[in-house]
């Protein structure tokens, strides 16, 4: 690998940097061989002889096969698709060849982690279990890529880039080709520029969504700095780097990969909600007092007047009662959350036993994290977050998310989180559940907060930075539910929305704001109320009756609400006095 040599003893490396699509009227798969000057002599003299004799058909069949044609050519093959996907490729060592069986290494393929006798292994072996992430694959098709041509060869040697075809199904974007197991797989190379601009798309017409979703896949497998999703409400979003690049992508879109008509959206902004601590001077910067009060024109029902909890309670007549504070997390701690949610992930797969995978230095990543949590609590505020590490419930929303939900119920201790991670010797609580019938029902609070913090109060977008602290929670004086069950359907399902929608109110008890990411990749949170009209009297001077500047946290929540199809608070007629529907006679 180190000499590049293009022996046929050395093994073959070739790194896919990724895939494209190309257009195969350019390949020059008919090529032409020009005579030489004897056999145009040659011809000449034949076609002379031809017009003296008076045939001017041409020479029999049994005459030699350069004098009878100026040019030779090779048929191309009938019915050739006129796009197809290359890989563009770097030979690092050996002769790439046509025909020649390669192992296909997956950028996740570890070769420490094969066995020794499975990595003296070669391609052209059949019934063989491969290890996982490496499949076989035939080179079809060589091109050597000369400006917009392609030239089809048999063979390329070590140092030459490469277009290889028939490697569609085999790669996605990038990948490694080697003759041998015991290579290790390239990385995927880095892009610049990160895809920033989202926009959904629809098809015009509803029969052409099947070729929309084959385009679009096509679209994400041919350009590397393209996103292609799918939301769970059913959205096809597309995420490319800038705004000619989405034009660029759409244009492919219709004319190329899919060939149908789009709808495109305006460009989404991918919105977070969270809370705040309750401000101390209002939109005019004055203080916040009780003599500053609410006057009666402020009508906003959201929000509330005092920073308390809020109870919840299932229906019937003998019901669970579920109390939640909704307060922000430090910004230190939300920083350590956001970078560490794969490990927040495999926390909560363990389930509070030891972790048993494979994977290296796991079990040190998430002790440092539990320490990195635990410094950034006692740092915030010691006397607010003490003991708050070891009463962590769940992580959210998908379980890896930047919110948290607290165990703050003194009847009811739970197993930590943390149990299979750090010793107890140090802190961790590690008890058994103290009440066996709310311990059944645990998992019911904890999908209740996972839907909560998937999608907010504001405009259905998830939460960013919201602690969620269950105070109380109180199991019916009845031991017997059946009855209930009957009614009301399993008391795990109403726990569920009763818990979702008591964060919700929660967190609309506080004030509440929007997170919108900057281009810089710094997430802000917009210092403007969204629920915020004109109250007090300063403000009403200042601003106005109808506050003829709104307020632009309002305006990005009612347009994501538009987007989503949910209720906004818009007037259609605002100042109905001032619309004359009358006739006026001349």
């Amino acid at each position: 690998f180190i000499s590049c040599s293009p022996e046929p003893h050395t093994p073959v490396i070739v790194f896919i940097s990724k895939m494209f699509l190309a257009d195969l009227s350019l390949v020059r798969e008919t090529q032409t061989r020009k005579l030489t000057l004897e056999e145009l002599k040659k011809k000449r003299e034949a076609l002379i002889r031809n017009l003296r004799s008076g045939n001017t058909k041409p020479a029999e069949a049994n005459e030699d096969n350069n004098e009878d044609n100026i040019e030779e050519t090779v048929k191309p093959e009938p019915e050739v698709p006129p796009h197809q996907f290359l890989a563009f490729s770097r030979v690092f060592s050996g002769t790439l060849r046509k025909g020649q069986k390669l192992f296909v290494l997956q950028p996740r393929y570890d070769p420490t982690l094969t066995s020794t006798p499975l990595l003296q292994t070669t391609p052209t072996q059949e019934d063989v279990i491969l290890p996982p992430h490496v499949t076989t694959v035939t080179i079809t098709k060589l091109y050597l890529m000369m400006g917009r041509d392609l030239l089809e060869v048999e063979s390329v040697a070590s140092g030459n880039v490469a277009g290889i075809g028939g490697l569609g199904d085999s790669i996605v974007k990038s990948g490694t080709l080697s003759s041998s197991l015991a290579c290790t797989s390239f990385r995927e190379l880095q892009s610049v520029a990160f895809p920033i601009v989202h926009v959904a798309l629809e098809a015009v017409h509803f029969s052409d969504l099947p070729s929309l979703d084959k385009g679009l896949e096509l679209l994400d497998q041919s350009d590397p700095c393209v996103r292609c999703t799918y939301q769970e409400t059913g959205e096809r979003i597309l995420s490319t780097a800038g705004e000619v690049h989405l034009q660029r992508c759409l244009d492919d879109l219709r004319n190329v990969y899919a060939g149908v008509e789009l709808k495109v959206s305006p460009p989404i902004v991918p919105f977070r909600e969270t809370v705040i601590a309750r401000p101390t001077v209002d939109m005019v910067n004055e203080i916040i007092s009780s003599e500053n009060e609410l006057i009666g024109q402020y009508t906003e029902s959201h929000a509330s007047k005092n920073n308390g909890p809020v109870t919840c309670s299932t229906p019937g007549n003998n019901p669970h009662l579920i109390k939640i504070l909704a307060t922000p997390l430090p910004e230190t701690l939300i920083d350590v959350l956001d970078k560490s949610s794969r490990l927040l992930k495999i926390l909560t797969s363990m389930g509070g036993a030891s972790y048993h995978g494979n994977e290296e230095g796991v079990v040190e990543g998430l002790q440092t994290l539990y320490e990195d949590l635990k410094n950034c609590l006692e740092t915030a505020d010691k006397k607010k977050w003490n003991g708050a590490i070891d009463r962590i419930w769940s992580f959210g929303p998908r379980n890896s998310g930047t919110n948290i939900l607290l165990n703050k119920i003194s009847s009811y201790e739970r197993p930590s989180i943390w149990r299979g991670v750090v010793n107890q010797d140090k802190g961790v609580v590690g008890q058994e559940a103290t009440d066996p019938v709310l311990r059944n029902y645990d998992n019911s609070i904890i999908s209740g907060f996972q839907l909560a913090s998937l999608s907010g109060p504001l405009c259905e977008e998830p939460l960013h930075g919201v602690c969620f602290e269950v105070l109380e929670w109180t199991e019916p004086t009845s031991e017997d539910e059946s009855e209930q069950d009957t009614l009301r359907g399993p008391v795990s399902g109403q726990l569920i929305s009763v818990v979702k929608e008591c964060c919700r109110q929660a967190m609309l008890a506080q004030p509440t704001r929007l997170v919108a990411p900057m281009y810089s990749c710094i997430i802000q949170v917009l210092p403007s109320d969204p629920f915020w009209v004109p109250s007090t009297e300063m403000e009403l001077e200042h601003y106005g009756e109808k506050a003829d500047t709104e307020s632009q946290a309002r305006i990005y929540m009612n347009s994501v609400r538009k987007r989503k199809g949910l209720a906004v608070d818009e007037k259609i007629v605002e100042h109905a006095e001032k619309q004359r529907t009358l006739k006026r006679n001349k």
